[in-house]
């Protein structure tokens, strides 16, 4: 999605700092007190690898229904910047900024 924009805008350095500190707010915040942010983009997978971690849990601690959520999230988000990134390309065409590429 970011890279579509960045055909498009070009200029896009502050979004993406700003962009990272959104990122990195989501890796902190736990899934026990706030399950709602399952559908947000890497909140499930870093979840399941602070498990990992805190706990000294394997891979097969995780229940099928975890595994299922995070393919799950990850082909949603995937799918989502695909199309965003096809409709900024075809912008990026028709206002004429994509030059030779």
């Amino acid at each position: 999605m970011i890279a579509g924009l960045a055909i498009i805008f070009k200029q896009i350095g502050s979004f993406l700092q700003i962009f990272q500190f959104i990122l990195m707010g989501l890796t902190f915040a736990p899934l026990s007190t706030m399950p709602y942010l399952t559908i947000l983009p890497v909140v499930k997978g870093v979840d399941m690898a602070r498990g990992i971690m805190i706990h000294h849990s394997s891979l097969m601690n995780f229940s099928i229904v975890d595994y299922t959520s995070l393919i799950a999230n990850a082909a949603v988000y995937l799918f989502l910047g695909v199309v965003v990134f096809k409709r900024c390309e075809k912008t990026a065409m028709i206002k004429g900024v994509l030059g030779q590429h």
